[in-house]
């Protein structure tokens, strides 16, 4: 689903229609018009980053009011019913439709089926090609440096760039596309992977699709579309998987984080997520799992018990034979409500033998980085508590370096340097879109506020000589700086022309010199795409 990659419609299409009703325009900050007299104030709906949108549909769709030509009007309970977010509120929620009916498989049939009309209404709409035009898929020579992922939550396009920002090809794969060996289109929750596959542009389509797709830029050709979970023919349980990484192992072989749990014990052990998993790029299926249900957690609150499930998150392919995989872990319950303690595990695929290093006091820590060149070192963020405002988020949120020890002398995982944003009550917590600059610096997003008017910062992350690590916002004053929250993706650092990238849904894919010590802003590019959609996120190919 971060969040992110990136899953804030709804507050995101909240602003944009207050936007339309007061005449303000996008880069001013929102307006809400003035609240009837003893009417309580609306709270946004949101995604927060790290979680993948856990409430997909009801983003996917809230933000498909961008697209297609409806009018804002006031909500009824906080929900439009004539978008597809107000109608699922109305029919799961609302006490008078469960009055009217009790029975669970006439509202989600119900809302499916609306659902589904809706989307097939406003695909029809939001066609990518027609507004772009020229081929896609051609064959690339010299290849990309970057790939840029727009998306409206629809719809995605995905543009290529050089090392220096110009285009190579402004929407090489989008929605619209058909190729042989694609055959479900790209979605509007579409990611690329953490780490690049050399000679391709691999992107997991998410929620809802659960496919890994590979592309050849130099032939322009399809590498083939694996899904991530059993044909309908041999599970009926309605799993989704949820991809959230990939990354190569072996000869014809994917491992693939799967995010979501398969919540139906009955189940096949292929389909029960909540794991990585081999999938056989030959045969195109999954074959094998690696279970993460021994670092799930029961969690007593209020005189319950919550299982909180492992999640599994990012993945890094660490060096040299027999190095294994570390696997970050978001550890969230089924409602993204509760969390564990965040935790980072060391996996080998080989043998089967794992090392876990739990992180004290910090939440949601699936998001996980190797520094350029140097995979020894590994940067993790933890996003906090969901559902919360910053303040709640700030008890349990931070940014963690860790040590890899080859000698395994006390373990592999050295935790090296943590930083804890509850300490530093003037800082914006981070919540995501973690980018290493090197083993001694990186650069994470912190989210602001969209009721206050707090916008995104930009952190930065040094290691003192004493190793500790000191965080500081970035400078973005200027007529380019964020002026409202949700508007910073995950970006990329390139270490061969000292560049950071950085999508911003409002501006286009700001660009940051690094000397090293500090950032200086230049000129972004991408200020306008064809596709007419935002910029979300942006990935080296090579």
């Amino acid at each position: 689903m971060v969040v992110g990659s990136d899953g804030h419609a709804l507050e995101e299409n909240r602003r944009n229609c207050s936007r339309e009703r007061s005449g303000v325009k996008s880069r001013g900050k929102s307006q809400e018009p003035p609240a009837e007299e003893g009417t309580p104030a609306r709270e946004p709906v949101r995604t927060p980053p790290g979680i993948p949108h856990p409430i997909q549909p009801q983003a996917v769709f809230a933000e498909a009011k961008r697209c297609a030509p409806l009018p804002c009007s006031q909500s009824f309970s906080q929900l439009d019913l004539r978008c597809p977010e107000g109608l699922r509120f109305f029919f799961w929620r609302h006490p008078s439709w469960r009055r009217f009916s009790r029975r669970f498989w006439v509202r989600e049939v119900l809302l499916w089926n609306v659902g589904l009309i809706w989307v097939v209404g406003l695909l029809g709409g939001c066609e990518v090609a027609a507004r772009c035009g020229g081929e896609r898929l051609t064959g690339l020579d010299p290849l990309p440096r970057l790939a840029v992922v727009q998306s409206d939550f629809v719809s995605t396009s995905v543009a290529l760039l050089d090392g220096e920002g110009g285009v190579v090809h402004p929407h090489w794969v989008d929605s619209g596309m058909q190729a042989p060996g694609v055959v479900a289109a790209l979605t509007g929750d579409v990611v690329l992977p953490s780490n690049p596959v050399a000679g391709q542009l691999t992107l997991l389509d998410r929620f809802g699709v659960d496919v890994v797709n590979g592309f050849e830029l130099a032939t322009g050709t399809v590498v083939g579309q694996w899904p991530t979970q059993l044909p309908r023919a041999q599970s009926t349980s309605g799993f989704r998987a949820n991809p959230h990484d990939v990354i190569p192992w072996g000869e014809g072989q994917l491992l693939v984080s799967r995010y979501e749990p398969n919540l139906d014990g009955s189940a096949p052990d292929l389909d029960r997520g909540n794991d990585v998993v081999w999938v056989d790029t030959i045969r195109g299926q999954v074959t094998a799992r690696f279970d993460l249900s021994p670092w799930d957690e029961s969690l007593a609150q209020e005189g319950q018990v919550t299982r909180v499930f492992a999640r599994p998150d990012r993945l890094i392919a660490l060096e040299g034979e027999g190095s294994g995989v570390l696997v970050g872990l978001g550890r969230l319950d089924a409602s993204f409500f509760s969390a564990a303690d965040g935790l980072l595990l060391w996996w080998d695929p080989d043998t089967g033998d794992t090392e876990a290093l739990v992180l004290d006091g910090l939440a949601n820590c699936g998001q996980i980085k190797a520094a350029p060149g140097d995979r020894s070192v590994v940067w993790v963020v933890c996003s906090g508590d969901t559902f919360v405002d910053s303040d709640g988020r700030r008890a349990r949120s931070g940014v963690v370096r860790v040590e890899m020890d080859p000698m395994n002398v006390g373990g592999r995982l050295q935790l090296d340097g943590v930083w804890y944003a509850r300490d530093y009550p003037d800082v914006l917590p981070p919540s995501h879109g973690l980018v290493p600059g090197s083993g001694t610096q990186a650069w994470v997003v912190a989210m602001g506020h969209g009721v206050n008017d707090v916008p995104d910062a930009l952190l930065q992350v040094d290691v003192e000589p004493d190793g500790s690590l000191d965080v500081q916002a970035v400078n973005l004053n200027g007529d380019n700086a964020p002026v409202t929250a949700f508007v910073l993706g995950e970006g990329a650092y390139d270490p061969d022309m000292e560049t950071l990238w950085l999508p911003d849904t409002e501006v286009g894919l700001r660009r940051f010199q690094s000397d090293g010590e500090s950032l200086t802003e230049q000129a972004p590019v991408l200020t306008e795409t064809c596709s007419g959609m935002p910029t979300r996120q942006v990935g080296l190919l090579n």
